[in-house]
């Protein structure tokens, strides 16, 4: 993939989170986040979050989607004298549900959405003398996602089940922290 078809391909996926920053209702916040991932094992990335993106409509779930975006860097295990990356880019939507009371103030919060992810896997193997391979690869694929928000110290807390519905079918755990609003 050329490097201007790349750059249209995260620009899209951002550029929603652009627009609707600025209105007066939507809070931005941003975090940090750890995942498993079944194919590429552990990674860490990070998460920005704006919502509610509607605030003003008179559809009262319209009024309350937010815009996630994410970006995870991988470390997979690929074995002696083989070198392989792996991350991925997601932009999403997601429907916070009617949260659970945990006291006066605080709540757990159950969401679903669904979005895209922008994924890219690079693999090098050099055995001296032997082979000498590199090689990467990339694709767009959808996801779907749910997960619970939650109080933790004075932050919001989330965890987070993805099913990423590439050639991979991966699933993957998320554990962050989100800061602002």
């Amino acid at each position: 993939m050329t490097f201007f078809r790349k750059l249209f391909v995260v620009s899209a996926v951002m550029l929603p989170l652009v627009f609707v920053a600025p209105t007066a209702d939507a809070q931005l916040r941003f975090g940090a986040q750890a995942s498993y991932d079944n194919e590429f094992d552990f990674g860490i990335g990070a998460r920005a979050q704006v919502g509610p993106l509607l605030p003003n409509s008179g559809n009262e779930v319209l009024r309350r989607i937010v815009g996630i975006a994410t970006f995870d860097y991988f470390f997979p295990d690929c074995g002696t004298d083989v070198e392989c990356g792996y991350w991925d880019l997601s932009g999403n939507l997601a429907l916070p549900f009617p949260g659970a009371a945990l006291g006066a103030t605080q709540t757990i919060i159950p969401y679903a959405g669904a979005g895209l992810s922008y994924a890219n896997v690079s693999v090098d193997i050099d055995i001296e003398g032997v082979v000498e391979f590199s090689d990467s690869g990339n694709g767009i694929a959808p996801n779907l996602f749910g997960g619970l928000q939650f109080p933790l110290g004075g932050l919001s807390s989330y965890v987070e089940a993805r099913y990423r519905a590439s050639e991979l079918g991966q699933f993957i755990l998320t554990f962050g922290v989100l800061f602002g609003g």
